[in-house]
């Protein structure tokens, strides 16, 4: 080998040495930012989970489901002390599972007071 086809086979080694080393911080990098994401969803409190729940989206398919997400709020309301925009904001959350003929029996005014 000559000296010229050597020095070309160290630099297209060192090339695709550096391009590698790039490909692997940019895989880490990729892991740690949505490893980063996951632990921000997962350190959300119950009251911002339940503040953005999504009713039209995910409506409990059924009766036990209904009863279960209802209690989840109940106990926000009894077990938590919240501001009056949570409770307000909560109560709106939770009067969207409830069917027509139960909220005009119970206007959001007269729940909202009795929350309070």
């Amino acid at each position: 080998m000559t000296k010229k086809t050597q020095k070309k086979t160290t630099v297209k080694s060192i090339i695709v040495a550096v391009f590698f080393v790039g490909i692997v911080l940019f895989y880490f990098n990729h892991l740690s930012n949505k490893s980063a994401t996951r632990r921000t969803d997962a350190q959300k409190t119950e009251i911002q989970t339940l503040m953005e729940y999504d009713m039209d989206a995910e409506y409990p398919n059924t009766p036990r489901d209904l009863a279960k997400l209802h209690n989840r709020y109940f106990k926000q309301f009894y077990g938590q002390s919240l501001s009056d925009k949570e409770l307000e904001a909560l109560n709106k959350k939770v009067r969207a599972l409830y069917c027509y003929d139960l909220l005009v029996a119970n206007p959001e005014s007269d729940s909202l007071d009795k929350l309070k």
